[in-house]
């Protein structure tokens, strides 16, 4: 900057001090005159564009220049993200508008500058442009599961984020995953499986206080029971006396699972000889009578009501021979079918 300093009769001024000022950037305040009445100073750009006006006074006197400053637009040096709003559902469908603000180290916005997105939890849009604003948008959609997502706008080597916040909506029964242990057990009527069920909505959140139906294709199991805090419910399958699978389902609303468990048969196998004695079929004149007969000693060794016969083979004179085929439970015979052979001196028991 330079000021010329004259008289009124157009004379230069030597040696006049001159106070320099500027509307914006900076200036070197105060400068003399030299022989020929000019003074200089210098004028430092602010960092944002504009217009200064300088002005040099001296006396009463005082004179001005403008000078422009022209935008330069730098690298980005900073990025501000905001999300809004800042929670959402859990669910895999909400979502969380997000701005970034992009500006270079004098705070110039700056337009056209492609931005990269990136989160920790859900998705997001994952590229997007500044406008002449330097905002560029995008939009995080939350996953199915609770938790923060930190979400990162970068540009350059500038980057910025925010977090969101996915609350916890539980939803209705989506799986159940059935357990038994043991998975076999022996067909007898009484060995027991525990059974668990665990509960979970679409976004695998356990699902506590939901109501579960048991049913059995084999045996009996407690019919209903409820989850616990951490969506697991329990019952017990009681094995049948016939050997066999019983498949175990566990329903909750509309979803359902099941496990299998096996009844496995307790009694002898087949051809295994059973070493019964030999009570005399009329009971107190066994003596007189050696003749045994199916039905009494079917009665004695295995109770009354727990057998019925499947097959006459042959039926002897007033029950001197019988030769028949029972239908018994499994832990007599594996097979649940029992021979059972009298004749006059002895009998025969196999399992068939």
């Amino acid at each position: 900057m330079t000021a010329t300093v004259k008289d009124a009769s157009g004379n230069a001024i030597a040696g006049q001090t001159v106070t320099w000022t500027t509307s914006r950037g900076t200036v070197v305040a105060s400068s003399t005159t030299n022989a020929s009445g000019v003074a200089t100073s210098t004028l430092t750009s602010s960092a944002s564009a504009g217009t200064a006006t300088v002005t040099a006074s001296a006396g009463s006197a005082s004179g001005n220049a403008t000078v422009t400053f022209t935008l330069v637009i730098g690298p980005p040096a900073s990025i501000v993200v905001t999300a809004n709003p800042t929670s959402i559902p859990a669910n895999g469908s909400s979502t969380s508008a997000l701005t970034a603000t992009v500006k270079d180290a004098s705070g110039n916005a700056i337009a056209g500058q492609t931005v990269t997105w990136t989160t920790s939890r859900g998705t997001v849009v994952a590229s997007s442009t500044t406008n002449a604003s330097g905002v560029a948008t995008s939009t995080l959609t939350s996953s199915a599961s609770a938790g923060t997502a930190t979400v990162t706008a970068s540009a350059g080597s500038a980057s910025g984020n925010a977090t969101v916040t996915f609350t916890l909506v539980i939803g209705p029964p989506a799986s159940i995953v059935v357990t038994a242990n043991p998975t076999s057990i022996p067909a007898n009527g009484s060995s027991t499986s525990a059974l668990t069920a665990t509960v979970k909505d679409a976004g695998g959140n356990a699902i506590a206080g939901q109501v579960v139906t048991w049913t059995t294709t084999a045996g009996s199991v407690i019919g209903s029971s409820t989850t616990n805090a951490s969506g697991v419910a329990t019952s017990t399958l009681t094995s049948s006396a016939a050997a066999g699978t019983a498949t175990v389902t566990a329903s909750a609303g509309s979803a359902s699972g099941n496990a299998t468990v096996t009844f496995t048969a307790s009694g002898q196998p087949g051809g295994a000889q059973l070493g019964w004695s030999e009570p005399a079929c009329n009971g107190s004149d066994w003596a007189f009578d050696p003749y045994c007969r199916a039905e009494y000693n079917a009665n004695v060794y295995l109770g009354y009501g727990n057998w019925s016969v499947a097959q006459v083979i042959t039926s002897g004179n007033s029950g001197y021979y019988e030769d028949v085929i029972l239908n018994v439970s499994p832990t007599v015979c594996s097979s649940g079918r029992l021979r059972f052979v009298g004749y006059p001196g002895g009998m025969e028991v196999t399992c068939q």
